[in-house]
């Protein structure tokens, strides 16, 4: 005999059981689906027919009709059974096919869920049982049938089992029976908690009568609801209105009772409070007394009670009615950014953006959005008060920003990149509200730079900011998120812009940058003048308004200085530039030889990072645009990396490679700023030896140096943080004797500046010169090393140089049958052939040179080891 009915047994262990045993059944005997099970839905579109089955019998039209029940929440660490009947008098398509929703957490099987279906009505040959994960509205195949097909009229009777670990397995009888085949199981435990279970017909206007259901059957364990529900949010709609959010499906019974809510200052009861029909969690409340912008208000809430009748204790929750304006430009600015949250100090270890109100007005964030270069997340409903910070961070860290109390999270925060990147925050219409370019070069500190510190805004109410604006924080915790910066200075900015670079592009094209942002408010090519018959024809910002493209005629002649005058540009805090010049070149092309090679550090400091000096040895102005650093790698020139910046090298100037200049910077004092550039990555070069290439624009090798750890000063007891230095920029580069250890008294470097040992040959017409012929070879920087320079009178000769001491024995054997050339130099270090150091006192140096027909020639020349006693 059919029946319908609900069965519930309740368990018992040593406390109170938070479960039951739960039990849906409803054959539909007696003749009813509107309870005992209550279902609901397109409940006109469904009746029971003579034969006892649910049955679709909506207007014949072409539509999607539902009905759900609600189950309970069903406890995913146990066994759950899930057991139906189904036919449907046509072969399925798209357009005609039915789900079984085993689980929702949605009422309202049209809208989004989240949930499991089966769906019978495939396109092509997979006319199975066919397993899907609802997300929102996507849905996910999970797992097609490998048993019984349903092609045509199919007829099923099917039953699905999840086991406590996720594995779902498929059973079916096509001819409506119980004798069950197996259709395969498959693991899935992305969704863990439901609420309803229902059906859903999708059908074509000559199928809205031809689905059947009977035999519905869920057996499983209920999770108890003993918790009252709460008010989770409280959205202001308008100037009357209000949309509170439960936590859980309330009843219509109590969330329409009007003086179940009630709203200080006079504004009292509402008018109405309905139940949101697709959203049983969502109460929408209309008020008859208006609220007054920019006034606080309080609402309480009480006597809510959930479906299983847990009734809500009173609770109050603020809310804010404020007059919409349109946000300018820096109404809101970008306060903190924590790019790079590894190693950890004190913050959480996701990414975040802060920002802060810097206005008078107050602004809701929906639609909002916070980006990056490459894309951009919505920030959602938050309201922000003037003087009100607000942290943004992705939902996978909700618990690690759950200390906070300003902080919202999204789904998918943008990464942003640690070296460099962009922030952009948008209003609700895309239109750009602040924008910050940061670099790790803004941090100010290599141990800031190296993560878990975040880049803070100095002063926020500065109309422009640039570089000079943020720090890496000062904070302990390594950032101040929620809260004022550490690195906070409201003092006005009075700081006139200055140009901190000059470049040419080409000969009519020239490029300017300022240290602030410039406002562009009525400037012209009349506040750009360049001399020597030179007019400025047009010019352009770039989007940071911090550089300028100028456009000239005639053109620029190549090795000319001009002066470029730039006048009346001012920052956005008016601070305004007079007569401020800047000398500008054409740059030379450059060819081999004319920049070198002349201090490599290639076995940092822990934690430092490698460099290379490069000098002008020519007398011509390079840019170094396009020019690459590259190593060798099985004898091939390779890692070949390109330097992205416009800088012009002049003669006798030192310019230093590396990828992190703050590094550099901090561990060699002396170095001067702004003789660095910064490479986005560098080639590897171990710390034994290796090969440094130089190459021109146009691939060819301008310089190279083999280095070797050995050529370091042998009484060294660590080379770590130790350059090599180049001893004369004339002497060749793959000369051994030619480089040498970094003096102490100079901190082991001098990137950007003369090398502690450099020591250039002397040209002289006799044949052998020394210098110094006092030297002391203890590494201070002070006549480290002897120089030898020769000067043959032809070519064709062969050379020894071997240093005796004064007894005739042999100390260091320093040239050995080498084919010299006309002229050349040698430097002797002070170490023997042991490599240790030379005992103070005097010695001889024997140089004998000879050719191919015997002619064999010598010259001695003194020389002194001197030291420190």
């Amino acid at each position: 005999m059919k029946s319908a009915y609900y069965s519930l047994i309740i368990f018992s262990l040593l406390f109170i059981s938070t479960s039951i045993l739960g039990q849906l059944t409803d054959d539909f005997s007696d003749g009813d689906f509107t309870a005992n099970p209550t279902w609901s839905g397109d409940v006109t579109k469904y009746e029971v027919d003579g034969s006892f089955q649910l049955h679709s019998n909506g207007p014949s039209v072409s539509d999607t009709a539902y009905l759900s029940s609600n189950v309970g929440n069903l406890d995913f660490n146990s066994t759950i059974v899930w057991e139906f009947y189904l036919a449907m008098n046509f072969s399925p398509s798209n357009s005609n096919n039915c789900r079984i929703y085993l689980t929702s957490d949605n009422l309202n099987l049209k809208a989004g869920l989240n949930g499991y279906y089966i769906r019978i009505g495939e396109n092509g040959s997979t006319d199975a049982i066919n397993f899907y994960k609802q997300s929102g509205t996507t849905s996910t195949l999970l797992h097609t049938g490998t048993g019984n097909t349903f092609g045509t009229n199919p007829v099923a009777s099917i039953r699905v089992t999840r086991s406590g670990s996720g594995v779902w397995t498929f059973e079916s009888d096509a001819t409506g029976g119980t004798t069950y085949l197996p259709e395969g199981s498959v693991t899935n435990t992305d969704i863990v908690s439901t609420q309803f279970f229902g059906l859903w017909s999708k059908y074509t206007s000559s199928n809205f009568n031809n689905f059947f259901y009977d035999n519905f059957s869920i057996t499983g364990t209920v999770i108890v609801d003993n918790t009252p529900p709460e008010v989770s949010n409280v959205v202001v709609i308008s100037n009357n209105q209000l949309d509170l959010s439960f936590n859980e499906l309330v009843s219509s019974a109590t969330a329409q009772v009007l003086t179940n809510f009630n709203v200080n200052n006079g504004i009292g009861t509402p008018s109405s409070a309905v139940l949101d029909g697709n959203d049983p969690t969502l109460v929408h409340l209309t008020f008859g007394t208006n609220f007054t912008d920019g006034q606080s208000n309080l609402i309480t809430v009480q006597n809510i009670q959930d479906i299983p009748g847990n009734t809500m204790t009173t609770s109050a929750h603020n809310f804010l009615y404020f007059l919409a304006v349109p946000a300018n430009y820096k109404d809101l600015v970008i306060n903190e950014i924590f790019a790079d949250p590894s190693p950890q100090y004190g913050l959480p270890s996701g990414e975040f953006i802060e920002i802060y109100n810097a206005s008078t007005s107050t602004f809701n964030l929906t639609n909002w959005t916070i980006g990056d270069a490459s894309s951009d997340e919505q920030i959602g409903n938050y309201t922000l008060m003037p003087n009100q910070y607000l942290i943004i961070a992705d939902d996978a860290f909700a618990f690690e920003f759950s200390i906070y109390s300003n902080v919202i999270l999204v789904a998918s925060l943008p990464s942003f990149n640690n070296s460099s990147d962009e922030v952009v925050l948008k209003d609700e219409n895309g239109i750009v509200v602040d924008f910050v370019s940061y670099s790790q070069d803004w941090y100010g500190s290599a141990l800031k730079e190296d993560g878990g510190y975040t880049l803070e805004l100095i002063n926020p109410t500065l109309p422009c900011t640039s570089s000079s604006n943020w720090i890496g924080s000062n904070d302990s915790n390594g950032g101040t998120p929620g809260a004022q910066n550490s690195v906070y200075n409201a003092t006005p900015d009075a700081t006139v812009p200055t140009i901190i670079n000059s470049s040419t592009i080409n000969n009519a094209t020239v490029i300017l940058c300022f240290s602030e942002t410039i406002d562009t408010t009525g400037v012209s090519v009349a506040n750009f003048t360049v001399n020597n018959g030179i007019n400025v024809t047009s010019y352009s910002f770039d989007e940071f308004l911090s550089c300028v493209e100028l456009i000239t005629n005639p053109g620029l002649d190549t090795g000319t200085v001009y002066t470029v005058t730039v006048s009346g540009l001012s920052d956005c805090s008016g601070n305004t530039m007079t007569n401020v010049a800047t000398e500008i070149i054409l740059p030379d092309a450059g060819k081999r030889g004319d920049l070198i090679i002349n201090e490599i550090l290639y076995n940092p400091l822990p934690d430092g990072s490698d460099f290379v000096e490069v000098y002008n040895n020519s007398d011509k102005n390079i840019d170094l645009f396009n020019w690459q650093l590259a190593n060798v790698d099985n004898g091939i020139i390779d890692n070949q990396k390109l330097i992205e910046t416009h800088f012009l090298l002049k003669p006798a100037e030192f310019i230093v490679l590396t990828t992190d200049s703050i590094n550099v910077k901090e561990n060699y004092s002396n170095a001067i700023a702004g003789r660095f550039i910064r490479m986005s990555s560098f080639p590897s070069y171990t710390d034994s030896d290796g090969t440094v290439i130089l190459l021109l624009p146009n691939n060819q090798v301008s310089d190279s140096v083999h280095y070797d750890d050995d050529f370091q000063f042998a009484l060294l007891n660590e080379t770590d943080g130790v350059s090599l230095e180049r001893i004369d920029f004339n002497r060749p580069s793959d000369d051994e004797t030619n480089w040498h250890s970094a003096a102490e008294a100079a901190g082991f470097g001098t990137p950007t500046i003369a090398n502690s040992q450099y020591a250039p040959t002397e040209n002289s017409p006799v044949e052998l010169t020394v210098e110094p012929e006092l030297f002391s070879p203890d590494n201070d920087g002070f006549e480290d090393v002897l120089t030898l320079s020769y000067k043959m009178e032809a070519p064709g000769f062969v050379g020894n140089i071997t240093i005796f001491d004064v007894n005739g024995r042999i100390v260091k054997l320093l040239m050995q049958n080498e084919l010299l050339g006309i002229d050349g130099s040698i430097s002797w270090d002070g170490l023997n052939n042991k490599r240790e150091k030379a005992r103070i006192g005097a010695y001889i140096i024997y140089f004998e040179y000879f050719d191919l027909d015997g002619n064999v020639n010598a010259i001695k020349h003194p020389c002194v080891v001197g030291g420190k006693f």
